[in-house]
């Protein structure tokens, strides 16, 4: 099993440019809205969480497509209940659940 390859090694297997980058990009959160989303959260009493429909066991939709299923559904209601009680809420936090394609809406 290869564990890591210099710079050379990939060169002298690739030439001077490897097929894709050896370094993914990283991952950079888009802050260009300047919001804080935990201070929206406990503003509106509201947690949104996008899921996708056909991804069961982690998210799916029942027929009648109010309830959710999985394991992204469990946790976000955990995370609704935990949100609650660390922000000293006297009401609940609602979580409401979308779809992926749909959560630019929510």
């Amino acid at each position: 099993m290869i564990d890591s390859l210099t710079v050379e090694q990939l060169e002298l297997a690739y030439g001077k440019t490897p097929p894709i980058d050896p370094l993914p990009k990283p991952v950079i959160a888009d802050i260009s809205q300047n919001r804080n989303v935990l201070a929206e959260i406990e503003h509106t009493g509201v947690l949104k969480v996008a899921m996708r429909t056909d991804a069961a066991p982690f998210s799916s939709r029942q027929n009648d497509d109010k309830n959710w299923d999985g394991y992204c559904s469990d946790l976000a209601d955990a995370l609704g209940k935990q949100l609650t009680e660390k922000l000293n809420r006297t009401t609940p936090i609602t979580v409401k659940k979308d779809t992926f394609f749909s959560s630019q809406q929510i």
